[in-house]
């Protein structure tokens, strides 16, 4: 059966692929359909994990408000279910927050962690986005947000040049019901976020990709997780926003693929 047994719930969960594995921590209202068209990138060497977050997609319902230690625990229950001991991350906005919390509280259980456009902190500015798009949130339907979340986390010069491409990836982003309801505990529960904890002297290798032009997650929240991680490499992409694995998808499922692997990636850095 698909599905991962949890405290609260089931988690539906795929694997796509062979060799070590990697689970991919899903970004905010995102589900197993949402990296399904990214998996050629990565299954030509890794066994990639993909679940729908509690609530959410094929999932069960959310019995209580999730936290960052129930997320991080069902991406270990995760693991278990698919008989994996050890296994490398990798998260993206909301699942780089995931994922960070992940390699905190099963510090044993990581291989190696990627982290493309991570919160890191609580800031004066992060609170005045987090309140923005609670407020935008609360003030339209959620295929709308959705939408609007899209245009923001874009370039304008990508957004710009590929209509077409932006459209096609606003049409699959569609939101069930049942999904908004999640995303809007989820919502709060990024308001309350104030950094992750027990990340000092992790010794995993790090490899953080972020976008000059970033919004949400500017690049002092990669540079602050990389003074904190001692095994970290940080790339910094010039001209792309909170999506380079949209703007830039062959430069960074490259480094990606290549820091998996044991390599040293070659871009653009801080």
């Amino acid at each position: 059966m698909p599905y991962a047994e949890t405290p609260s719930g089931r988690i539906y969960c795929e694997s796509h692929g062979e060799g070590p594995a990697l689970l991919i921590a899903p970004s905010f209202g995102a589900t197993t359909r949402t990296y399904r068209g990214i998996l050629p990138n990565l299954t030509e060497t890794h066994r990639v994990l993909l679940y729908d977050p509690a609530g959410m997609g094929q999932s069960d319902d959310l019995s209580v408000d999730p936290t960052l230690a129930s997320m991080a625990d069902d991406v270990a229950a995760v693991l278990d279910h698919f008989g994996v001991d050890r296994a490398s991350v990798m998260g993206m906005s909301m699942g780089a927050i995931i994922a960070q919390k992940f390699a905190a509280l099963h510090r044993a259980r990581l291989d190696r962690l990627v982290l493309i456009t991570p919160p890191a902190k609580k800031t004066q500015h992060g609170d005045a986005v987090n309140e923005l798009l609670g407020d935008l949130f609360k003030a339209c339907e959620p295929n709308r947000f959705m939408r609007h979340m899209l245009h923001l986390a874009l370039s304008p010069d990508f957004v710009n040049r590929h209509p077409r491409v932006v459209e096609q990836i606003a049409h699959g982003m569609d939101v069930a019901p049942r999904d908004a309801e999640t995303m809007a505990r989820l919502v709060e529960s990024v308001n309350r976020f104030t950094g992750v904890d027990g990340l000092d002297g992790m010794d995993a290798p790090t490899l953080i990709i972020a976008g000059a032009l970033d919004i949400f997650t500017p690049p002092s929240h990669a540079r602050a997780l990389q003074a904190q991680l001692p095994c970290c490499q940080l790339i910094v992409m010039d001209d792309v926003a909170h999506t380079p694995f949209i703007e830039r998808a062959k430069e960074t499922f490259a480094a990606v693929k290549l820091f998996l692997n044991g390599g040293s990636p070659v871009g653009p850095t801080d």
